[in-house]
């Protein structure tokens, strides 16, 4: 299965704060990328769409695939 993250870019992935349609995962870890800080991550198990992303704040971080699929 392929993962996507998201990073949280204005509040922590609180429920109501993220979409819950292939949720598998979040993580309320602050980080930093340059000045812009993150407020954690979300894990999916499918691609958010353009809408869902800019509604809920968020910004695609990276795919993730199983072992198995790499190959």
């Amino acid at each position: 299965m392929t993962e996507y993250v998201y990073k949280m870019i204005l509040r922590p992935p609180d429920p109501g704060a993220v979409p819950r349609e292939g949720l598998i995962r979040v993580d309320d870890v602050e980080s930093w990328k340059g000045s812009r800080r993150y407020w954690g991550h979300a894990v999916y198990d499918r691609r958010l769409s353009r809408e869902e992303t800019e509604h809920y704040d968020m910004e695609f971080c990276r795919e993730i695939k199983e072992r198995s699929e790499q190959r």
